[in-house]
């Protein structure tokens, strides 16, 4: 019968039976359907395919075994060979099998001139597997690149660009395609143009590494600074392929190093400039690092005196104490104060002695050894000859009182004499001190008058009809900070008068400090598209000046140390702690009191966990000045203010994730 079907011609026997043997035989799987669909007859490579044979099962029909996904394109292919309207159809589609899972199938339809469908199947299962694995490499490729925060690139042979991640064109404002080849050297600020594709085009001659920083034109429209290395890499067989590179934006890098320079400047001056004398010696040969001109003048030196040895640049310091506690100071690392100590000294060629305050104060390095010393002096001379002559008068009196009773009237006279010259020196003293006080009234008085004229300035400006929204708007600004400036200072003088440091406490809403100490850094903070976030604060019981100086040393380090290419944000919470939770983080913390926690959270460079004790102490630097500007003395401001706060700070950080800084400031004035 399925003979009939394929050939109604007795005589076509032997052809017919050649036919159905090929048939048969064939790798290739192959199947006989009727215009209907239906399946009259496969070969054995079809059922091995399906893992059945479909004319022995109850489930004949072609259609029956296409994926429901794809049965209905296969039947619209299907009716379009047997009604003739296209002679064929190739389909790639997934097919079920005997066990019921599908696998990719390429099938062939053609109809033939017997009035039956011929399906010719191909398994492609593992090439569509290793297309998926493909393309889903590609993707893993593209997404791991172009999450990378430095632009990546590769070149041919030839120095042509022929791959850039997304970094690359984003970073200039420029597309894919412009970039590629050639042309990324757009993009390069014309005087840098040249020598950059000078190092570039030595290096790929020679086949070696390069590294080279030039100026580049930003999608923001601004220049910035590009640090791109590359090195060659190979096929195979051992050929050139072409270079790997990267390129990196150093401007706020460079931007650092400049602004570093100019703050070095600044802290050296304020350094010579202190009223006092002051000196760093380095190492136990105790040279000279730097010394204000106060100190040189008490030594009888000039300048020339830097840099070397303490003993060799004051020869008068031999055979007196000092170079031996100094050397004390810097091998056990231990400070060192001393009041009133008499010391031999030349100030104008002539060994004088004179007396002074001195606290000698070891500086740490990274690993915590001792490599300098911070030496501060207080010239107490005129204080304790003073009282020395007070002291030598009285012996004197007293012994005149028991042995020259009969010169009663000659002493009274002495004694009046005395009295009149110590009142004459009690006298000046005060006065002195009347003029200290005066000092910081006048200062704050005198930085007042520019405030005033700068805010009455600015109200005659508001007052214009013809001022445009945005100058009144940079007006505001400008009588805001004036306004904020002469609230500083107000504060400086009324600090200035009071003796006693528990007559400046008193209710300090931080909401305010905080706001305040963000509109000072609103330049910097529009400079580096910088967030911060602050929550509702609480309020505390302390000195408002020294909260602002908090707030603000805090924000100025986050914003200051920041990472390349990432926007700095700033984050401040607050909670509040029972006096359980707040004794289980502070063994210190006061019993029976509850506890503001206030967090500082950033994004920026981070601290190595061995250090988070150490950025509190006075000078203590983790960085070199060139690459962040800075005192050293900020964090150990804070841990002051708060210590005088009865409060607590510590700091969670680690390289690369941010800190977190944590105080701990009590609730009431009772704590």
């Amino acid at each position: 019968m399925e003979q009939r079907t394929l050939s109604t011609n007795t005589a076509s026997v032997p052809g017919e039976q050649l036919f159905t043997d090929a048939y048969e035989s064939s790798p290739v799987a192959m199947a006989l359907a009727d215009l209907k669909g239906v399946i009259i007859r496969v070969n054995n490579a079809f059922t091995t395919l399906l893992g059945l044979d479909p004319c022995a099962s109850g489930e004949k029909n072609y259609h029956s075994y296409a994926h429901p996904d794809y049965r209905h394109e296969s039947d619209i292919l299907f009716e379009a060979v047997v009604n003739g309207s296209r002679p064929s159809y190739d389909q790639i589609l997934l097919f079920r099998k005997g066990d019921n899972t599908y696998r990719w199938l390429q099938v062939n339809v053609w109809k033939l001139k017997t009035a039956a469908i011929m399906i010719l199947a191909r398994d492609i299962s593992l090439r569509i597997q290793h297309e998926k694995a493909l393309e889903d490499s590609q993707v893993l490729f593209n997404n791991v690149t172009n999450s990378a925060p430095a632009g990546l690139w590769l070149t041919d042979e030839t120095g042509r660009i022929v791959y850039t991640n997304r970094k690359m064109w984003e970073r200039t404002g420029k597309t894919a395609e412009e970039i590629l080849g050639s042309g990324w050297t757009s993009a390069i600020v014309q005087d840098d143009r040249g020598k950059t594709e000078m190092v570039f085009k030595d290096a790929l001659v020679n086949r070696k590494h390069f590294e080279y920083s030039f100026r580049i034109h930003r999608a923001n429209n601004t220049i910035g600074w590009c640090h791109a290395a590359g090195d060659p890499y190979f096929s195979k067989d051992g050929s050139f392929a072409g270079y790997a590179g990267y390129s990196l934006d150093i401007t706020e890098r460079v931007l650092a190093t400049q602004q570093l320079q100019l703050s070095e400047s600044r802290f050296r001056s304020l350094i010579f400039e202190a009223p006092f004398p002051i000196a760093v010696y380095r190492g136990r040969e105790l040279i000279i690092e730097t010394a204000n001109q106060e100190m040189i003048n008490i030594w009888g030196k000039t300048e020339e005196v830097i840099e070397m040895p303490l003993a060799l640049g004051v020869p008068e310091l031999e055979g007196q104490p000092f170079l031996g506690i100094l050397d004390e100071v810097i091998i056990t690392g231990i400070p060192y104060s001393i009041k009133e100590a008499k010391v031999l000294l030349a100030p104008n060629g002539t060994l004088q002695t004179f007396y002074f305050n001195f606290t000698y104060k070891p500086l740490f390095d990274a690993d915590g050894v001792p490599y300098a010393i911070l030496n501060m002096a207080v010239d107490v001379t005129d204080q304790v000859l003073a009282k020395d002559k007070q002291h030598r008068t009285q012996l004197a009196l007293e012994h005149l009182v028991r042995q020259r009773t009969e010169e009663l009237q000659s002493v009274n006279e002495q004694l009046t004499s005395t009295n009149e010259e110590l009142f004459e020196s009690n006298k000046r003293l005060t006065h002195s001190n009347e003029e200290l006080a005066q000092y910081a009234y006048v200062a704050s008085h005198d930085l007042q008058e520019p405030l005033r004229k700068i805010r009455m300035f600015t109200d005659m400006l508001n007052r214009k009809s013809d001022q445009n929204p945005d100058n009144r708007e940079l007006v505001d600004k400008i009588n805001r900070s004036a306004e904020r400036m002469s609230s500083l200072i107000e504060n400086l003088l009324e600090f200035s008068r009071l003796l006693k440091a528990d007559l400046l406490f008193g209710p300090v809403n931080l909401n305010k400090v905080v706001a305040d100490v963000k509109s000072d850094f609103e330049l910097l903070i529009e400079e580096k598209s910088a967030t911060v976030e602050i929550d509702e604060l609480p309020l505390i019981h302390g000195i408002n000046l020294q909260m602002n100086q908090l707030f603000y040393n805090l924000i100025s380090n986050a914003l200051k140390f920041s990472r390349k290419d990432i926007p700095p944000r700033v984050i401040i919470r607050s909670e509040y702690l029972a006096a359980d939770v707040a004794k289980a983080i502070w063994d210190s913390a006061a019993q029976g009191h509850g506890y503001h926690h206030i967090s500082i959270a950033d994004n920026g460079i981070g601290i190595e966990n061995e250090y988070s004790e150490q950025v509190f102490e006075v000078f203590r630097r983790l960085h070199r000045r060139e690459i962040y500007p800075g005192s050293g003395i900020g964090l150990a401001l804070c841990r002051r203010i708060i210590s005088n706060h009865n409060g607590y700070i510590y700091v969670e950080s680690s390289i690369g994730s941010g800190s977190v800084f944590h105080l701990l400031l009590p609730d009431g004035p009772d704590s």
